[in-house]
């Protein structure tokens, strides 16, 4: 066992040791590709192109919040939609830039609407679970039938099919997880209460493990009501959620053709497998396992992987830029409530009034 003096010395983490792979990747991504060809293939894009990707982009963030905002009014809960885009962005943007973009942000969204809007924690936490869990159903299904399309069309000769076999295998072992948790909550059953009642006594009797406990079995009590009596909220966030798909696809789709190459839709279905797949890297926004994602699968379909670079790159700039707006956003809910914390110490009577953050999404529903 290391001593606490090594430790100082050594302050670093394991999980550090990830980051030795990006420059390997950027490496791998950038070699023998020349940075002319990818300026050459940016150089193509008009403004009037840029404006649309933008306005492309913006659709699609407002239809990933469909999926939430269906859910709470199924609940009865009424929370205005553009105030809920905005807690989503800043949920995306504290997910982004950690490790493991799929999750992260969470809790930006239940303190969010817990605190502003008056939503109970149980309700809000259970919310966000189904929204999550959606999310990921369906993100699994799309990518596994990805990967199906791609080992039946042998589109990447460059690439081993046992691979992507094994790649279509794997998420659908992924899948059955957000699956069996749904079928579980439709039958009653609370799997996550269930686990916490497994851990060793001591630690259940500690105060935070058990107010943990004590809401995340209401949470599952929310959720398994959700799924049994409220079935047509449930369909609304599924269609929700594959509407956000089309617009995902139709972005992808557009950004590639303004670069000059025009992919078929099983190409497409192919490129972008390989490109969200890259996102389950646990490495900050995927670094590195994006670009080497677009290379390999450009050049494995004969075409100009420099065109991959430059695609990547735009993806860059989009989703940096939305993680910045998030964590501005989520730094306006931090730094006002230690704002209404501060008032309320120093002020004998606080009135109470709503944040201008919230005020202004008011307006919005």
């Amino acid at each position: 066992m290391s001593s606490p003096a090594a430790r100082r010395r050594f302050p670093w983490r394991w999980s550090s040791l990830v980051w030795l792979a990006v420059p390997a990747l950027l490496w791998w991504s950038l070699r023998g590709i020349r940075l002319t060809d990818v300026w050459a293939a940016l150089a193509r894009l008009h403004p009037a192109q840029i404006l649309a990707l933008v306005a492309l982009n913006a659709l699609t963030l407002l239809a990933f919040t469909a999926r939430f905002w269906f859910i709470l009014r199924a609940q009865g809960l009424s929370v205005p939609y553009f105030a809920l885009t905005r807690y989503r962005i800043a949920a995306f943007g504290v997910s982004y830039f950690t490790p493991g973009p799929q999750f992260g942000g969470e809790p930006v969204q239940v303190y969010s609407i817990a605190r502003y809007h008056g939503v109970p924690g149980a309700a809000a936490v259970a919310a966000t679970a189904l929204d999550k869990v959606i999310e990921l159903l369906v993100n699994f299904a799309v990518l596994a039938a990805g990967a199906l399309v791609m080992v039946e069309t042998r589109m990447f000769a460059g690439l081993p099919v046992e691979n992507v076999a094994g790649a279509a295998a794997g998420l659908f072992l992924l899948l059955l997880l957000p699956a069996l948790f749904l079928v579980a909550a439709w039958l009653g059953w609370k799997p996550l209460t269930w686990l916490l009642g497994r851990l060793p006594a001591r630690w259940q009797a500690r105060p935070a493990v058990a107010a943990a406990a004590r809401s995340v079995e209401a949470a599952e009590a929310q959720v398994s009501d959700f799924c049994r009596n409220r079935p047509g909220g449930f369909l609304l966030a599924l269609a929700a959620t594959l509407v956000s798909w089309g617009f995902i696809l139709a972005e992808y789709w557009l950004g590639i053709a303004f670069l000059g190459v025009t992919l078929t839709p099983a190409q497409l279905i192919g490129v972008m497998t390989l490109n969200r797949l890259a996102f389950l890297v646990p490495l900050p926004a995927g670094l590195g396992a994006l670009e080497s994602s677009l290379v390999a699968a450009f050049t494995a379909l004969g075409l100009n992987p420099a065109v991959g670079v430059s695609h990547g790159l735009i993806i860059r700039a989009r989703d940096v830029g939305v993680g910045l707006l998030g964590l501005y956003w989520a730094g306006r809910l931090v730094t006002k409530d230690v704002g209404r914390q501060t008032d309320a110490a120093e002020s004998p009577a606080p009135v109470a009034r709503p944040s201008s953050f919230v005020s202004s999404g008011e307006s919005d529903g």
